[in-house]
């Protein structure tokens, strides 16, 4: 375990250069491609591949060509170099790969090419290994009087190199994937819905899963959906993933189904959860508003047929005298 943490502080840089399929790049400007290596070994079978480190200076730059291990540490894919080959590793590759230029010296502007062998024994075990091939120039930065912490980073900084991804063509690969914290929230006021998941690669061999988030309304009709990263997820390792689907303005019940496959037959993978949406602070607005409409309509209401009643009664006097005046005039004629 000291082993590791100790190579947790001597490799930090690789998870920044290593896990893009492109040019890598560290403060030396030197590059490294492809980033990744993906290659099906046959147990017992020598094979190679090739790598090119590019001086992207004005200055040549020289150095070694090593060869390490890596895990996975954390959610987000890291990978953790560990140069001790006395180190016994379910998934390390790197007693397998030798470089066969040991030294370089990549001139200004320009890159060299390095031939790596792999050389499997007959019993490799689980499906998948895994190893990263770098760069270490010669020279470091001067260090002086700096501290410890200084130094490590410095070590950090000087080197750049390759993941490399081993997998076996004729074993049984075992390719096996859950869903682990599927989160939606219950309740929300306004859109769009954030899910947070992780996916956990039970396999001995690392997966790329594909798929999407999809939003749908409660008569089933699709509102939203996204396509979730593709990630590269280690073997025995899960990795976090987050996603956000519909628009602003939702209002009602509506399923949130994360769905799609991984490996090398297209093994489905799928969760639904639910989340109610309601603006309640615009609805209590508009109902507040709605409340006090009704109100003042009745009160005008009332006021009006009030006001009717007594202009009946006026009238209703008024017809009274009139009619008693027109007798009056009959008993004088």
């Amino acid at each position: 375990m000291k082993k590791l943490l100790f190579a947790l502080t001597t490799s930090v840089l690789l998870s920044a250069v290593l896990v893009v399929p492109s040019f890598a790049q560290s403060r030396l400007d030197l590059t490294v491609y492809p980033a990744v290596v993906e290659q099906e070994i046959t147990p017992g079978t020598p094979s190679r591949f090739l790598l090119q480190f590019r001086n992207n200076s004005n200055v040549l730059i020289n150095g070694k060509i090593k060869v390490a291990d890596y895990v996975i540490s954390d959610k987000q894919g890291t990978p953790i170099l560990v140069d001790d080959k006395q180190m016994s590793l379910k998934y390390a590759a790197s007693k397998w790969i030798t470089p066969l230029n040991t030294e370089v010296a990549v001139p200004a502007n320009d890159y060299v090419a390095v031939n790596v062998s792999v050389n499997p024994p007959d019993e490799i075990g689980p499906c998948g290994h895994y190893a990263i091939v770098y760069f270490e120039p010669f020279e470091l930065s001067p260090i002086g009087a700096e501290n410890q912490a200084t130094k490590s980073e410095s070590s950090i900084i000087n080197k750049i190199g390759a993941l490399i991804n081993l997998k076996s063509k004729s074993k049984d690969c075992k390719q096996d994937m859950s869903i682990m914290g599927f989160t939606v929230p219950q309740f929300l006021e306004y859109g769009p819905v954030k899910v947070t998941f992780d996916l956990f690669n039970k396999g001995d061999v690392h997966i790329s899963p594909v798929g999407t988030v999809t939003a749908k309304n409660i008569l089933s009709s699709e509102v939203d959906s996204v396509t979730i990263k593709e990630q590269r997820i280690f073997p025995e390792t899960a990795k976090a993933y987050e996603a956000s689907v519909g628009q602003k303005y939702m209002i009602g019940r509506y399923s949130i189904t994360l769905q799609g496959k991984y490996g090398d037959s297209n093994l489905p993978f799928m969760q639904t959860m639910y989340v109610l949406v309601f603006p309640w602070k615009v609805a209590t607005i508009i109902a507040l508003a709605i409340i006090i409409l009704i109100i003042i309509g009745k009160s005008m209401y009332k006021g009006l047929v009030v006001k009717e009643a007594t202009l009946e009664e006026e009238i209703k006097e008024e017809r009274k005298e009139i009619e008693k005046l027109k007798s009056e005039l009959k008993k004088r004629d």
